[in-house]
């Protein structure tokens, strides 16, 4: 869509499914022209798997929907599962969920994140990713997502200027399963001593929750007039190799995000020093038209040294985890400096906790009930 081309990766994979709880929203500006061209054009999904040692990703399948699809639909929205094909043959990978939804105004998003965690819960062996490429193992789900309110100005706008190229009386997509639950699902095998011999080292398995629900004050770092901000996160989770992205805050200096994601960890005491005196980088970056010119607008650095002191004793440890909530480490407005000149181009509210499952579910539940969960 425009420019605009979105990977995304993950090695969660749980009963045969991918799963990336991420949300992608693009500008469309929806003239005669524009209907025009989705009308005539199909929209292609791209597989790829990476293996150690690979260091390129290799492309397996690839799916692809013909945006008339989603302009033919009363509610112009399209969920459903499309087959994904081997590259270099006719032999089935499996269904591709994808989830692509047109509204007014972003603003219609709201309670998207509750569609993408139910939908995880409920669906056949795929998983949640975003439109255009993705990076992943096999076997993901897409979606570039909408809520079906307030579109019939769209679609008697889109039905006036195609005339007879929109159906009268389509029939409507495939609903979202919806789910009341608004909280990201996390592993059923709550704390798990993972020994290997009575010589060898116990690890826990703990589970990182990270919020990045909004932020504000954001600038371009231009001393004089100051363009309008298109503000994306990128996130590098421990010691994972996988680069997260959130969706992209266009056009404003008070950008939502709605990021959340739950990261699993073995907590060894290797583990442990390397959160010692440590910090996870969230870079916030700023998007151009022009593809691959992107500015990065400075880094939030979230301190870690909060886990390392709580887990380093197991004595204290175990009281911790027995407790009703994880520890949390980040409850706040976090800058966002400039790496380059040392200023502030804006603040993000972070949310960064580590426990066990429960722990986590139980937290993401408070949240929720506070209305502060993405």
């Amino acid at each position: 869509l425009i420019t605009e081309v979105v990977r995304l990766a993950s090695s969660k994979i749980t009963d045969g499914m991918v799963n990336f709880q991420q949300r992608f929203v693009f500008p469309v500006h929806f003239g005669g022209p524009m209907i025009e061209h989705w009308w005539n054009s199909n929209l292609t999904f791209q597989i790829y798997t990476k293996k150690t040692p690979q260091k390129k990703p290799e492309v397996i399948g690839s799916a692809s929907l013909p945006l008339r699809t989603v302009i033919q639909s009363e509610l112009l929205s399209f969920s459903n599962q499309l087959p994904v094909q081997q590259e270099n043959g006719q032999t089935p990978l499996g269904p591709l969920k994808v989830t692509i939804e047109l509204v007014i105004d972003n603003k219609d998003f709201t309670g998207v994140n509750t569609k993408l965690s139910s939908s995880t819960q409920h669906n056949p062996p795929c998983a949640l990713t975003s439109p255009n490429k993705t990076l992943s193992e096999p076997g993901q789900y897409v979606t570039c997502t909408k809520n079906p309110e307030n579109l019939n100005q769209i679609h008697k706008e889109a039905a006036k200027k195609v005339q007879n190229l929109v159906l009268p009386k389509p029939k409507s997509p495939s609903p979202v399963i919806s789910n009341p639950s608004t909280f990201m699902n996390v592993p059923s095998h709550n704390l798990a001593n993972q020994t290997n011999g009575s010589t060898k080292e116990t690890s826990l398995l703990l589970h990182v929750l990270l919020m990045v629900p909004d932020g504000k004050d954001f600038i371009t770092g231009e001393s004089d007039k100051q363009p309008p901000c298109n503000v994306y996160l990128n996130c590098k989770l421990f010691s994972t190799e996988e680069v997260t992205r959130s969706v992209i805050a266009w056009g404003t200096t008070q950008p939502v995000f709605n990021f959340l994601q739950v990261i699993p960890v073995s907590l060894s005491s290797k583990y442990l020093e390397r959160l010692k005196n440590n910090v996870m980088v969230i870079e916030a970056w700023n998007k151009l038209r022009s593809p691959g010119q992107d500015k990065l607008l400075g880094l939030v650095k979230l301190p870690l040294h909060q886990f390392y002191m709580s887990f380093k004793d197991p004595k204290i440890s175990r009281l911790l985890l027995d407790a009703q909530y994880p520890v949390v480490a980040v409850d706040s407005y976090m800058p966002v400096i400039d790496v380059f000149s040392g200023h502030q181009n804006g603040s993000l509210r972070v949310f960064l906790a580590m426990g066990s499952s429960d722990q986590i579910m139980a937290l993401q539940r408070l949240k929720n009930e506070e209305g502060t969960l993405p």
